[in-house]
């Protein structure tokens, strides 16, 4: 039986206020590219111009999960909150959270006396209980969402005669890259512009 790694961190966005939304849209497409590819899932939290970042995958995927984090232009003062070992994984896709919409999270917060969210606070038992209360409240993923998937999963059962050759592994890790330093240069140029 493989074990998972969990991986948690929080982040504060780059974006200005007129960005956000474009900010927000890029990091869920690659986050739902790495959830479909690699088999990452998880949940990001934003709020408050921050991220809580809660991911699921294979001690390799993590790493280069986290070294693509690190460099990445979407975020800023990046500190991890914990790096654990789990028998299974408990997010099943990638989801994103707006903090501003979830009430649930909202009292969870309340409940520790905080106002307002702010990720870099949530540690040691805080972080623990979160974590349970993001995993309960998971919403539930549509039937045609999950018919897709078990389209896609058994096409890779099929093709799996075909491996995925690193040189693939390449392209994409290029073609991510290549979409994170556009993304960067498109939000440098409209701030100077704007």
């Amino acid at each position: 039986m493989p074990n998972y790694t969990r991986f948690i961190y929080a982040a504060t966005s780059t974006a200005l206020p007129s960005t956000i939304r474009q900010h927000l849209i890029e990091i869920t497409q690659i986050c739902e590219t790495l959830n479909n590819i690699e088999e990452l899932s998880g949940v990001l939290i934003y709020g408050n111009n921050t991220f809580l970042h809660c991911i699921e995958g294979s001690e390799e995927q993590i790493n280069k999960f986290h070294q693509m984090s690190l460099e990445s232009p979407y975020t800023r003062d990046f500190l991890l909150l914990k790096r654990e070992i789990i028998p299974a994984k408990s997010f099943k896709f990638w989801n994103i959270k707006y903090f501003i919409r979830e009430t649930v999270l909202q009292q969870f917060f309340l409940d520790w006396h905080q106002d307002t969210f702010n990720p870099y606070i949530v540690q040691g038992t805080m972080l623990d209980e979160f974590v349970q209360l993001i995993i309960q409240n998971e919403e539930a993923v549509s039937y045609t969402f999950l018919e897709q998937y078990e389209s896609i999963a058994n096409e890779r059962t099929i093709k799996s005669a075909k491996p995925f050759s690193s040189i693939n592994y390449l392209f994409l890790g290029l073609f991510i890259v290549l979409i994170i330093v556009l993304a960067f240069y498109i939000t440098s140029y409209l701030e100077h512009h704007a």
